[in-house]
């Protein structure tokens, strides 16, 4: 897991310079098991940004070796955009989510076809703006996905660090 947070970092610092807000994500599921991600946020003339999140998932229990790796494409809404109006701000989220699914035992006769899950989220967080660049975010996250086989909800919960470039 530390390797998998030392790419994530990495991946964060070469592509800062050119976006709007990048975010490194560390949770927990219901499974139970780890997950990680790096977001990007890009603001509109609307109050409705897009964001869109790459991640990657492991849970190890009973003899299982799960992991996942995917991606996000959301439509959020944030009730405060700018640091300067208030400290604290709540973010919703919804969108589209896709993921490969990989398990030795369980999904060994799946085509990586069939391993793929593809569906819906929601997510809701609390927004603490620590300064103008930088905000920390409590989450939780449901995911509906339609391939049942591979099942059929995920939750999960964790913590987000923000990056706000000043250009």
């Amino acid at each position: 897991m530390k390797g998998i947070c030392l790419v994530l970092y990495a991946l964060m610092a070469l592509i800062t310079g050119s976006a709007q807000t990048i975010s490194v994500t560390g949770a927990r599921t219901m499974i139970p098991g780890l997950y990680a991600g790096i977001t990007y946020s890009h603001p509109t003339n609307s109050e409705i940004n897009l964001g869109g999140r790459v991640f990657v998932e492991r849970a190890q229990f009973s003899r299982i070796d799960y992991s996942a790796v995917g991606a996000d494409l959301m439509l959020e809404y944030v009730s405060s955009r700018h640091p300067q109006e208030s400290k604290c701000a709540v973010r919703v989220a919804s969108g589209v989510t896709a993921q490969a699914e990989s398990e030795p035992w369980i999904f060994k006769t799946f085509s990586q076809l069939q391993r793929l899950n593809y569906g819906m989220l929601t997510e809701l967080s609390g927004v603490w703006n620590l300064t103008e660049a930088f905000a920390l975010s409590s989450f939780v996250q449901q995911k509906f996905l339609f391939n049942r086989p591979l099942g059929s909800r995920h939750f999960l919960f964790g913590l987000t660090l923000s990056c706000k470039p000043q250009l």
